[in-house]
């Protein structure tokens, strides 16, 4: 399996359960980035496109930060019970 190693836990249980063996064999490692310009001002796009899980999380966790304080993103944040 070539995901982080923090990553392929659950799926290699899941291989060795149904009788398989799991090789980690990690090639690469994420990272995070500085945030984007766009996430301070998320209030002018309809739509986000996110290429992985991984994405999605570390997008949405500047977002409960305050990263995205336009007024939809704070009311998507007090949606999920986030205080904003």
């Amino acid at each position: 399996m070539t995901r982080p190693r923090a990553l392929a836990a659950g799926l290699a249980t899941l291989i060795e359960q149904s009788g398989g063996r799991a090789v980690l064999f990690p090639a690469i490692e994420i990272e995070d980035l500085p945030p984007p310009a766009a996430l301070r001002d998320l209030e002018a796009f309809d739509l986000a496109v996110f290429i992985s899980p991984t994405a999605v999380q570390k997008v949405m966790e500047r977002v409960a930060a305050g990263l995205g304080n336009a007024p939809r993103a704070r009311a998507a944040r007090r949606q999920r019970g986030h205080r904003t």
